[in-house]
């Protein structure tokens, strides 16, 4: 497996609920492989979603890492040397009641990640940094009318390289 590690993304989507800045995106974590293939390429998505009662409930499921339905963008921020112990990080990573948004729970994940130091290999997990960029990256492409096409693969930038893969 070596040279061909999975890799894990901070992926955002579109919020209808709100324009606030705090709450205009969704955010989650998708982890899928390295060398992506033209057609759907399959990878995990991990993200916690508000119950219809209020509570937030944590949610793995497998999805198309390249196209899921609402994604936005995606920013690669690690090498994933162990996806299993990834998993298990998200499950333990307890969603709390208090977070005003889920972007609080992935960043918690991404610490989380920085503190066990065997999860991910090459990695940049600086939580202030993924969040502007990242919101700035999405800001930019929508701006740039980039969400008109909704079947080609998500726009993707590259924390590792700092370079865009997918425009």
């Amino acid at each position: 497996m070596f040279g061909n590690k999975k890799r894990l993304y901070v992926a955002l989507y579109a919020n209808e609920v709100s324009n606030d800045d705090l709450c205009r995106y969704s955010w989650s974590l998708l982890v899928g492989p390295k060398n992506e293939s033209r057609g759907s390429c399959m990878g995990w998505r991990y993200q916690i979603r508000r119950s219809k009662h209020g509570a937030w409930r944590y949610e793995a499921s497998q999805c198309d890492v390249r196209n899921t339905p609402d994604l936005l963008v995606r920013v690669l921020v690690a090498k994933v040397t162990d996806p299993d112990h990834l998993a298990q990080i998200c499950l333990v990573v307890r969603a709390r009641d208090s977070y005003p948004t889920c972007r609080d729970w992935v960043q918690d994940v991404l610490a989380a990640l920085e503190r066990d130091g065997r999860t991910v290999g090459k990695a940049m997990l600086n939580r202030d940094k993924i969040y502007h960029d990242a919101k700035d990256y999405a800001m930019n492409k929508k701006n740039s009318g980039r969400f008109l096409d909704d079947a080609s693969p998500k726009p993707t930038f590259d924390m590792l390289q700092d370079l865009e893969t997918v425009s």
